[in-house]
């Protein structure tokens, strides 16, 4: 039944090209659409919902449920689309046609926003959009466009060709907006299926809309994949979400944007988090971008320099008590609180670099451990010693515990010897510390020893490429008598 037939109603046009089937028409009126009612009107909106088919037109009936949920002032007036947002996420809505219409995949994401906003239910918005998302990757990859196609050739004639084909999913601003309402509802159950249905497939395209636009969903959608990942706190989550934010780096742009600033400022964290080192910006990254994000994160890096280059922790954990109001401002608190928990085990490492043996008094003594928040000093050595001693063994399979212990002794205490596998010294430098058996010390210097004749001959094999090519490059005599050759003979 058609309720405007013979009626002058404000979305007749709409409904009538959209009973046609006419999407060229329904993409006309869709372009630059303002709603033709300026305040809710529940009958009005009720026929119009039913008058439009969506299986037969889901643009239409896409920009009709964003209507109502920009005109809607109350969570009641919002179960006008309770089952609209139903069907459209259980498949029945061919959403992969919203994408066809300009900015109408923005405005139904600005529109779940809105709606998550004035419900304050983030996470039923976030699992909403989640199915919607699925179906939407579901119908993308469905679709086949290698098909004949027929183009204009080059004069004037209209020739059959067989054009390269699509086949998968497209960024679309719902991708974007599912993954920060994630991030809002802040639930970890909802991290972990956004991390398995979203972020599990990969994204062949970009949808249809502006390059700018594109430009900004792409780091976007790093930018939270990033945050979802790294909410989750494993490891492995962690390195997903190092990668995702350096593909935020990736994208040219004449300017740094804010995007990549948030993400570098995070990454700064999270590289002292996984390795111990300070991050870097990718050689391709342009210098004059690289100088904009260092003058704007200088208290990261200040952070971070403090965790990799102080030779004890508490240089580094005063840095980050000063910069805790900013890292709570900018949401980054739960990222350095994960570093100040990292911090003991990549000091212990460090020192495990040099030193084959220590015992866990000497360490937590070279570490600076009685600073840490874990750490109460007023226990005395041996608590700090266990507690170490569990940090280590919680952390870092390549090191054992050597118990020194008598009777009259803790089974793990201050004079607890730590030893470091592999080894990289031959002898220990502080006192009172057991020095490897001579046999150990023989291999690990024998192990040494080929190392460094390995690294001279590469090094006599460099130099004499870098002379053949002096050799090859002397046009003149002026660069002749500069050469390598003649300034090493």
């Amino acid at each position: 039944m058609n309720f405007f037939k013979g009626s002058s109603s404000p979305y007749s046009d709409l409904v009538a090209a959209a009973n046609e089937g006419s999407n060229y028409k329904v993409a006309q009126l869709l372009r630059g659409w303002k709603p033709p009612i300026s305040e809710f009107r529940s009958d009005l909106l009720t026929k119009v919902l039913a008058q439009i088919n969506p299986q037969k037109s889901a643009a239409a009936y896409v920009q009709v449920v964003i209507d109502i949920i920009n005109l809607a002032t109350t969570a009641d007036q919002l179960l006008l689309v309770s089952d609209a947002l139903a069907t459209m996420a259980s498949g029945a809505t061919d959403l992969s046609q919203v994408d066809r219409v300009p900015d109408l995949m923005v405005r139904l994401s600005s529109a779940f926003g809105l709606m998550a906003q004035d419900t304050g239910d983030y996470a039923g918005t976030c699992g909403l959009m989640v199915d919607m998302v699925d179906v939407l990757n579901a119908q993308y990859a469905a679709q086949a466009t290698d098909g004949p196609a027929e183009i204009r050739g080059v004069r004037g004639r209209f020739e059959t060709q067989r054009l390269g084909g699509f086949r998968g999913t497209r960024l679309t601003a719902l991708h974007v907006e599912c993954l920060r309402q994630c991030i809002v509802a802040r639930r970890r159950t909802l991290h972990e299926r956004v991390a398995q249905t979203v972020l599990g497939v990969e994204f062949a395209s970009f949808g249809r809309q502006g390059g700018a636009l594109c430009a900004k969903q792409f780091m976007a959608y790093r930018y939270y994949a990033g945050m979802v990942y790294a909410a989750l706190g494993d490891r492995l989550s962690l390195e997903q979400a190092q990668r995702q934010w350096m593909l935020v780096f990736s994208m040219p742009g004449k300017f740094a944007s804010a995007i990549q600033l948030a993400a570098y400022r995070r990454m700064l964290l999270l590289t002292v988090i996984l390795d111990g080192t300070r991050f870097r910006l990718p050689s391709f990254y342009p210098p004059t971008h690289s100088r904009a994000l260092e003058t704007n994160a200088g208290t990261y890096s200040g952070i971070a320099e403090a965790c990799v280059g102080a030779k004890s922790m508490a240089t580094a954990l005063a840095r980050v008590k000063e910069a805790q109001r900013m890292l709570d401002r900018d949401g980054n608190l739960g990222l350095a609180n994960m570093l100040v928990s990292s911090l003991p085990m990549h000091f212990v490492r460090r020192l495990g670099r040099v030193y084959s043996t220590m015992r866990l008094g000497q360490l937590t003594e070279a570490i600076g451990f009685g600073a840490h928040p874990l750490a109460n000093s007023s226990e005395g050595p041996d608590a700090l010693a266990r507690l170490l001693a569990q940090i280590i063994q919680a952390n870092d399979e390549n090191s054992q515990m050597v118990s020194l212990a008598t009777n009259d002794e803790p089974i793990v205490g201050a004079h607890t010897v730590v030893r470091f596998s592999p080894a990289y010294a031959t002898l220990s430098s502080l006192p009172n510390v057991p020095v490897a058996a001579g046999s150990e010390r023989v291999a690990v210097e024998q192990q040494l020893a080929g190392i460094l004749q390995t690294q001279v001959a590469e090094t006599r094999a460099l130099h004499e490429k870098l002379v053949q090519l002096d050799r090859h490059l002397a046009l003149s005599s002026e660069y002749a008598a500069n050469s390598r050759e003649q300034t090493t003979n």
